[in-house]
């Protein structure tokens, strides 16, 4: 005949009984070689979903990486383009139109001051006239990609200090050629629709002479010297950003490693033999000052900057 619970107190030994057995069952299981077995496998079943998990964030942070990488690289490389691709305009800018243009103001105001000194040993003989044969040609505006070349640099590549500060002196420079340029036409069509016999009053404004009486206009030479020097300006900025960005590149396939994409290269080595390259010591200053270099460096790039 089954024992009665006659209180609590035995209904508790007995729920206390049960749970110590029910425990002495359990942990012999988990030593036995069965149990021991279990516990190992299910231990590395855990630790190989650990691992198999870093792994495949491992792989998926590199491929994102080297995605982004590759991105980079290529974008520079169509920024290199752009920029090589304004010097390589501005080189035949200067070559075709700006060298011919100084050159012929140089032999014409050469040619006009021996023309003077004769008339002066000659007096009181009557000089022959001066011989003003100029050609005024207008120029064209060079068509530059100045906004796509602003909006890799400035959205779509990772670009430092230098790379933003040459941009801009690049982009101010080559608006500053345009209005010089716009100017020096704007001259040129008066020259041509001078009336005849104005050759004296067209000889005094080209060469920027005194008029007889007093007033001296140098507006066209001016023009002319501007346009030389703004033309350098793209030149040499144009040409200091592409190698930067070329470095650039370079830099960022080597993090890459094996089987980056290729970075672009420039060379410039071609217009420097000619002479179309303006001489580096004259942005010595300016150009270190942009990297950081010397006394007073982030002052002078500030103001060039905001010029």
């Amino acid at each position: 005949m089954p024992q009665l619970v006659s209180s609590n107190s035995d209904l508790l030994r007995m729920a206390g009984h049960g749970l110590a057995e029910g425990a002495r069952v359990v942990w012999a299981f988990l030593n036995s070689s069965f149990g021991t077995s279990l516990v190992t496998a299910a231990a590395g079943a855990a630790a190989g979903a650990i691992a198999g998990a870093w792994v495949a964030q491992m792989v998926a942070g590199r491929a994102e990486r080297r995605k982004a990488q590759t991105e980079e690289i290529r974008n520079t490389n169509a920024a290199i383009n752009l920029a090589a691709g304004i010097v390589n305009s501005y080189v035949g800018v200067k070559r075709q139109f700006v060298i011919p243009m100084v050159a012929d103001l140089k032999e014409t105001g050469d040619r006009h001051a021996a023309w003077l000194a004769d008339a002066k040993a000659s007096v009181p003989q009557q000089p022959e006239p001066f011989e003003f044969t100029t050609e005024f040609h207008i120029f064209a505006p060079v068509q530059t990609p100045i906004d796509d070349l602003r909006e890799i640099l400035f959205n779509k590549v990772t670009s430092d200090n230098f790379t933003l500060s040459i941009y801009q002196l690049l982009s101010q420079a080559i608006t500053n050629s345009q209005d010089t340029l716009a100017q020096r036409n704007a001259m040129v069509h008066e020259f041509r629709t001078a009336p005849p016999g104005a050759t004296p009053q067209l000889i005094r404004l080209y060469l920027g002479l005194a008029r007889p009486d007093g007033p001296v206009d140098e507006r066209y030479p001016n023009l002319v010297n501007e346009l030389r020097v703004q033309t350098n300006d793209v030149i040499m900025f144009g040409k200091e950003l592409a190698q930067h960005l070329a470095e650039h590149g370079k830099a960022v396939a080597k993090q890459y490693g094996r089987g980056a994409p290729k970075a672009a290269s420039v060379d410039f080595t071609r217009p420097e033999r000619q002479g179309l390259v303006p001489d580096a010591a004259e942005y010595k200053i300016l150009l270190a000052a942009l990297r950081g270099e010397g006394p007073g460096a982030d002052d002078e790039a500030a103001v060039r900057v905001e010029a």
